[in-house]
């Protein structure tokens, strides 16, 4: 990877999935001192430790190949930035992020494992990937690499390793639900921009769980996408917005069953000492996720 010379990057996000990222990243993308990257989650930094391992099996993006094309994404703005949140489970992008803008802030969206788990799965049982997910959510959590996912400490190690505290920012799905006024407002004062101004999504739900409408419309575009994929022509996709169209066209929001409550109990017993790891590592207080 070329080093950057001149051209700095301010802040970079990365999350779990299902955490609230989306809403985080719009609510920085509309504030008007902002130059966010034109294409969703460009993965620049993603390496083969992260395609190689079990994790991108459900991977959905782009991956901007070349620090020229990178470059390109961006929109002018006083403070510049992307948010591409598979370079959590990455085990060495938090280096090669350091190593090309040391100076950058680190943004972290977190929820509690159970929760996005089963946010997750319901978000993916109704996409593309239906096929690598069991029929259940309870026979899902026995694979090792979908409760992978909530580990979230391992992880995050190499960014609070690599990167000064006071350069990380991490928010809570809770406190988003809770108190977004205060959550964005502390996020922007944390990028040094204008922290009161009011973003007009702050109240809006951002990328919610969707179901099919028809799944041979399904079928049949995801048949033209792996064409596409083959070519190595996915950036026009997202370039195109293809994704947007197809949600408006075939897709509809959706409203999954409430977790049962003993399946609950076991994903808490399964986290139990990663939440009290996690908690020392990123020294926010937890407690909500452990009944």
């Amino acid at each position: 990877m070329a080093t950057v010379n001149k051209f700095k990057i301010d802040f970079i996000g990365v999350a779990a999935p299902k955490c609230g990222s989306s809403w985080v990243a719009k609510v920085i993308e509309d504030h008007p001192q902002v130059g966010f990257s034109k294409i969703k989650e460009p993965n620049f930094f993603l390496t083969n430790n992260f395609f190689k391992s079990p994790l991108a099996k459900i991977f959905n993006g782009w991956q901007c190949e070349n620090f020229y094309q990178y470059k390109k994404i961006f929109k002018a703005g006083e403070k510049i930035g992307e948010f591409s949140p598979s370079y959590l489970y990455d085990t060495t992008s938090a280096n090669k992020i350091k190593a090309n803008f040391p100076e950058v802030k680190i943004i972290i969206v977190l929820r509690n494992p159970a929760d996005m788990l089963y946010s997750m799965y319901w978000f993916k049982r109704n996409s593309k990937f239906r096929e690598y997910l069991p029929n259940t959510f309870e026979k899902s959590i026995e694979k090792d690499w979908f409760i992978e996912r909530g580990k979230y400490s391992k992880y995050l190690k190499q960014f609070y390793n690599t990167f000064n505290k006071n350069d990380i920012k991490t928010i809570i799905f809770d406190d988003i639900i809770e108190k977004p006024n205060y959550v964005v407002s502390d996020l922007y004062k944390f990028l040094e921009i204008n922290s009161s101004y009011i973003p007009e999504i702050l109240n809006k739900k951002i990328n919610p769980t969707m179901e099919l409408k028809s799944i041979n419309l399904h079928n049949n575009l995801t048949t033209v996408y792996n064409a596409v994929k083959k070519l190595k022509l996915e950036y026009l996709i997202h370039k195109l917005k293809f994704n947007k169209i197809y949600n408006k066209i075939n897709r509809q929001e959706f409203k999954y069953p409430k977790m049962d409550i003993s399946i609950k109990n076991k994903l808490l017993n399964i986290y139990k000492e990663e939440i009290n790891l996690l908690e020392n590592l990123i020294n926010i207080d937890l407690s909500k996720w452990k009944i």
